[in-house]
């Protein structure tokens, strides 16, 4: 579930507490004015059925989801958030629901709490769901948001406007979760810092109404902050970090959430995060919209600045961002390149051009250049040119690979070898064809041309039998690619099929062809080269099913 999906319920963004107590009360000793029939429970077939996701559900729910609290020290379970699966029919009426696993699908504990909501969910109303133009019964998956209340009551310190401020830090995931940190003080002023998957990577100083400010620490004050945990953190991996800091004076209180909901993290928690990103105006700053470009404006950014290339590269790195944005910025006078150019052949680039052609955005490439993403000062850059056309090959595409190879003309051809720097502790250095930028390019997991590429640069001279970091070769990079033809091409080229890359491993053992794993062992594979010997070659064909392959190894002896 995602947390966005937790209803308001009854505390407004003042999360009132006498309220939130009183509803517990109520709900232990199953008082509730308006009780609802129990439901059936959801046959196999029903909870087979479509099962809409968490948006749709959530556009299509007509009432409030309830919000259960609990004292503070006990718990409704092992993990907290009900789960209720609701089987609905073609008009949106509940007519069955599930409540005996969680969302693990392991048993989910009952409680007097728990079990009003079971009684309740038949009054649930939802819009009809349609799929393929009709509505239809759909099987909806409800995760009803329990909380802890505070041991007690704490009162914030009294304290002038001027001398509070609140910080909301929001860390990395194992995804593209924004990274950055907002400081917001009494006084109206904003402090802005962009670390990474933000539209704004940059550290921004900013005013703000101080009558938003002084609301939100009124909330802040209303949502009895100062009684709540330090620390909300629930076991589990590769989740954002958060952090809300309030200072007031000389006193500091720090709340860690970490997956928070799911260890009963009251819910005004998130509520004062969210105000906090508003009254920062953070939103532009976050994600690329209309609006972000028009706020840069208000604070008189800089565009022409180092920073603004820095906003223009992560403009086009994000395929949501238009390219007409992108155009915008250049006509604001967006600087093309951030010191660094080319450094990261493989992952990354600090040139718009460059992330351009990695990122195949083909429509901005000829506007790129004719504004001078090639040039310095008005003369062709070889260094610009060459970066161009190592993210070109990266990109895959062979008709930019020739673009950028005849953009400077006969005289500024770009190089056909670069510096490979290898990623460990003492790092060393190989000068090496460009081709071998083309194992990103195969990394990258999306169709390519990279065949057609790698025999174009050869006939320009790349060495096809070259040797990277770890014995690497180009023929590990056709291997992985799953291109027959262009294993074929290269072994006819004299390609060692025995060099062994990073652990040992030979280009066999990257096949996920059996026609490619034949040819290899026909052209003479030599396992002695490698530590595992032939086992592993054996693991792989049994575990392919290849036949064939294991015919050929028990024909060889091998």
């Amino acid at each position: 579930m995602n947390p966005g999906s937790r209803a308001t319920s009854i505390r407004g963004t003042s999360g009132s507490r006498c309220a939130l107590v009183t509803l517990s009360i109520l709900m232990a000793f199953g008082s509730l004015v308006v009780r609802a029939a129990t439901l059936p429970e959801c046959s196999p077939q029903q909870l087979a059925g479509y099962s809409p996701g968490y948006q749709e559900v959530a556009a299509h729910r007509r009432f409030e989801l309830p919000l259960l609290s609990y004292p503070f020290d006990s718990k409704p379970g092992p993990v907290w958030g009900m789960h209720v699966a609701v089987g609905v029919d073609a008009s949106g009426r509940p007519v069955c629901e599930s409540h005996r696993v969680d969302y693990r699908g392991r048993p989910q504990p009952m409680n007097p709490q728990r079990e009003s909501i079971v009684r309740a969910s038949g009054d649930w109303r939802y819009t009809p769901f349609v799929k393929d133009g009709r509505p239809v019964e759909a099987i909806v998956d409800e995760t009803v948001y329990e909380q802890e209340l505070p041991k007690r009551s704490m009162p914030l310190p009294v304290i002038a406007s001027n001398d509070v401020e609140i910080t909301l830090d929001r860390g990395e995931c194992l995804g593209d979760c924004p990274v950055y940190t907002v400081n917001v003080r009494g006084d109206g002023s904003v402090i802005y810092d962009g670390d990474h998957y933000v539209a704004v990577p940059l550290h921004l100083a900013y005013r703000v109404p101080e009558a938003e400010v002084a609301k939100l620490f009124d909330d802040v004050r209303r949502a009895d902050i100062w009684s709540l945990r330090p620390s909300y953190e629930y076991d589990i991996t590769d989740m954002p970090m958060m952090k809300l800091t309030v200072r007031m004076g000389t006193q500091v209180h720090t709340i860690k959430d970490y997956v928070g909901w799911r260890v009963g993290m009251p819910t005004i928690v998130e509520d004062i995060m969210g105000e906090t990103d508003e009254v920062a105006r953070t939103g532009p700053w976050k994600a690329f919209s209309a609006d972000t470009i028009a706020r840069l404006q208000a604070i008189h950014f800089d565009f022409a600045s180092p920073d603004g290339a820095k906003v223009l590269v992560g403009a086009v790195r994000d395929r949501r961002v238009p390219d007409w944005w992108v155009i915008q910025l250049l006509d604001l006078g967006a600087s093309m390149h951030v010191d660094g150019a080319g450094k990261f052949p493989f992952m990354e680039s600090d040139s718009a051009l460059d992330s351009a052609l990695r990122m195949r955005r083909d429509t901005l490439v000829d506007p790129l250049i004719e504004r001078g993403a090639l040039t310095t000062l008005g003369k062709p850059d070889q260094a610009k040119i060459d970066a161009a056309f190592r993210a070109a090959i990266y990109g895959g595409q062979l008709k930019q690979v020739q673009r950028i190879w005849d953009a400077g003309g006969p005289r500024w051809r770009p190089s056909l070898s670069f510096d490979d720097v290898s990623r460990e502790d003492t790092p060393k250095h190989l000068h090496l064809p460009v081709t071998f930028v083309l194992r990103g390019t195969v990394n990258a997991g999306r169709p390519s041309d990279t065949f057609a590429i790698a025999r174009w640069l050869v006939d320009k001279g790349c060495d096809p039998k070259a040797v990277g970091h770890w014995g690497t070769t180009l023929l590990h990079v056709a291997v992985r690619s799953g291109d027959l033809e262009f294993v074929r091409y290269l072994l006819q080229r004299g390609v060692d099929p025995s060099s062994v890359k990073p652990g040992g491993d030979l280009a066999i053992m990257d096949a996920e062809d059996e026609q490619i794993a034949l040819l290899l062992l026909d052209a003479g594979t030599d396992f002695s080269r490698t530590p595992y010997g032939r086992r592993p070659m054996r693991e792989l064909a049994a575990g392919n099913g290849w036949k064939h392959v294991l015919q050929w190894l028990d024909a060889h002896k091998r």
